[in-house]
This record gives structure tokens, C-alpha cells and sequence, in this order.
């Protein structure tokens, strides 16, 4: 395969993308995915990455939609306080039971998920993940925010597209347009441009909305979007 072709319907996104968009720092991201290593008072350490990213072989720091998907799932289990081996296996482990690259990435982890987490568990005897699993109200609470949520699926159950704010709202985030960049769903609008047209003309929805040939309430909903990314 050409590597130009690797990144068709994939999504390409940089690493300060991935960042505005799933609310985790650069860095960490860049941890994430592609390890560290460092020294401190003349020992080195060294972080191995938590999964591999779509486009690792080519070298780069780019990312695909299903690494943005991943990380947010990543995210989630950091902010329940689940340590980082316990994340590692969990991500080991639904990968085989899955077979799946991007596990979390996957509708069949809603379906299977508990189950997984479960035998993590029983390896790992994570405090965090225990309460996790055993609390299922808290359970079900991530799974949905991080996997159903707003995410749109494949046949083959893997996530095509997400949307960000809800499916009840108008902004999506799909890598087979528009440049894979958040845009206004039914006008193919970047909620980008949409939010620097109506910083240029003075901050009036009417106007931009007359301009783009869309509604004043799809050029409010952008920008709170857009505003939603930078607060």
C-alpha cells in the first residue's frame, strides 16, 4: 500500500489537534502513544507507550480518528484514578478478546467491556478498577460517555464518526470530510471557520449566517463549540 493511501478515510490529526479536541494535554498524549524516557538524579526512566498509534510505522506524530477515539477512553480510565498498568492489560486483553487494534475504539467493548474489565481485575487487584466494575451505575456512566455516547458506528462495529456535542446537536466530527475537522453536519462547514468569520465581522451571528448561507442558530452553536475547545 502507498503511504499516501494509508491515511485516506482515516482521519490525520496532529498531536496539538487531538489535544483541542479530547480536552488531554500534548504531552501526555505524546506519552501515551508513543512512550518516554527521561532522567532524574542519574536514574533513567523509561514509559512504554499505552497503545499503538495508527500511523507509528511512518514515523510521524500524527494521529487517526480511532487514536483520538482511544485517547478519550484513556482519559477516562486516568480520571477514574485506574493506574497505568492496570490500563496497559486492560488495553492487552481487549485487544485479544476483541481483535481489535483500537478496542476501546470498538461497540463490541459496550457488549463485552464488563466482562473484560472483570478479568482484569482479578489480575491487576486495582482498588480503582475494582470499584469500578463493582459499582455498575459508575461503569455504565463511562462506558456510554466514552463509547456510545455520540459515536456512530460501522457495520463492522467500529466508531466512524463522533459527535462531540450529542447526536441532537448539528456538529460532527468525521474523518472522511471536510479535512477530518469538526464542521456543521447538514452544510459541511468547519465550526472554525464559522468561529473566525464571526470574530472578523464584529461577533454578529446574522451576518455570518448570511454570508455562509446557514442559519444564525448553527453559527451560535459552532461557536459555542469552538469556545468550548479553548476555555
Amino acid at each position: 500500500m502507498k503511504t499516501g493511501y494509508r491515511y485516506v478515510g482515516r482521519g490525520i490529526y496532529s498531536i496539538p489537534e487531538v489535544a483541542r479536541l479530547s480536552g488531554v494535554q500534548s504531552r501526555s498524549i505524546s506519552r501515551w502513544v508513543h512512550g518516554y524516557r527521561s532522567s532524574a538524579h542519574g536514574v533513567c526512566l523509561e514509559g512504554k507507550p499505552v497503545f499503538k498509534g495508527d500511523f507509528e510505522e511512518d514515523e510521524c506524530s500524527n494521529l487517526s480518528f480511532l487514536d483520538l477515539i482511544e485517547i478519550r477512553f484513556v482519559h477516562a480510565f486516568r480520571g477514574y484514578g485506574v493506574s497505568w498498568k492496570t490500563i496497559r492489560t486492560a488495553m492487552e486483553k481487549a485487544c485479544e478478546l476483541l481483535s481489535e487494534t483500537h478496542p476501546f475504539s470498538s461497540k463490541k467493548f459496550l457488549t463485552d467491556g464488563r466482562s473484560i474489565l472483570y478479568q482484569v481485575e482479578q489480575e491487576c487487584r486495582d482498588t480503582r478498577l475494582i470499584n469500578l466494575v463493582n459499582d455498575q451505575y459508575e461503569l455504565k456512566k463511562l462506558l456510554d460517555r466514552y463509547l456510545h455516547e455520540g459515536l456512530e458506528f460501522t457495520p463492522d462495529d467500529i466508531a466512524s464518526r463522533w459527535w462531540p456535542c450529542g447526536r441532537e446537536h448539528d456538529i460532527v466530527i468525521d474523518p472522511v470530510r471536510s479535512f477530518e475537522k469538526p464542521i456543521i453536519a447538514s452544510t459541511g462547514i468547519p465550526t472554525g471557520v464559522i468561529y473566525d468569520s464571526f470574530k472578523a465581522e464584529s461577533f454578529s451571528a446574522p451576518t455570518v449566517a448570511h454570508w455562509l448561507g446557514i442559519t444564525a442558530d448553527q453559527v451560535v452553536e459552532a461557536v459555542d463549540f469552538e469556545k468550548s475547545l479553548t476555555g
